[in-house]
């Protein structure tokens, strides 16, 4: 029978451990070795490592500590930033506008900047006052078919202004330009800043001129209407 090359080796099963349980087993054997000092004479470092075990240990409530502290921190900030946000953003406004009226230089010597604003929106905004359908030149076209595209006058994009509802789309047919839509055939409602107009055969070789028209959303307002665009049936 062979016998078997045993070794023996010691395991102290710590390298794993969670922090408390860490504390726990290595204070444990750290006292063991003060306790049984006369066993392992060699072993003089018995009572420095437990004084390094309750280090680690207070250093790891005073962590623990902290980090509830410093949650609690954030919390306060978070609430405190919400109140000072409050004061300057809502409840300072009203008063210091009725103290220096509409003087710019005074507001920015207290701190704040300036914009002027018409239904909420600020007056840099598109709107039907400030801006107008813009009818892009016709250039993508087919026979009988043309597509139409139609952006904002100041954004230059398709986006129409806050105060509008839609943009109307009209066609005349003629030599010279429509200066109104009561002379145009009335085409339908843009999508996203583009029509597709069909013709009928006995449009073709025709001159065609475009108007698109604002409808705003206040029945108070005007609409407006763009330059009229021509283009050529084919």
């Amino acid at each position: 029978m062979t016998e078997l090359n045993k070794k023996f080796e010691l395991v102290a099963g710590i390298s794993d451990l969670g922090i408390s349980d860490f504390v726990t087993t290595t204070k444990s054997q750290a006292q063991a070795e003060i306790d049984n000092a006369t066993l392992v004479p060699a072993i003089t470092n018995a009572t420095t490592t437990k004084t390094l075990v309750v280090g680690i240990e207070t250093k790891e409530a005073n962590r623990i500590a902290l980090n509830l502290e410093a949650k609690q921190l954030t919390k306060d900030i978070k609430a405190d930033r919400k109140k000072v946000t409050k004061i300057i953003t809502d409840d300072w406004p009203p008063l210091i506008k009725a103290a220096i009226g509409e003087d710019t230089g005074k507001a920015n010597l207290l701190g704040y900047g300036v914009k002027w604003v018409d239904g909420g929106h600020t007056i840099d905004e598109p709107s039907i006052k400030n801006s107008v359908p813009l009818i892009k030149p016709i250039g993508n076209y087919t026979h009988l078919e043309q597509e139409i595209n139609v952006i904002n006058s100041k954004s230059n994009k398709v986006a129409v202004p806050w105060d509008v509802k839609h943009t109307n789309l009209y066609q005349f047919f003629g030599a010279d330009a429509p200066t109104n839509v009561k002379q145009c055939s009335y085409l339908g409602i843009m999508k996203r800043g583009k029509f597709i107009n069909h013709f009928d055969a006995e449009e073709l070789d025709q001159d065609v001129w475009y108007l698109a028209e604002y409808i705003p959303k206040d029945d108070g307002i005007p609409p407006k209407v763009s330059e009229a665009v021509k283009s050529h049936v084919i």
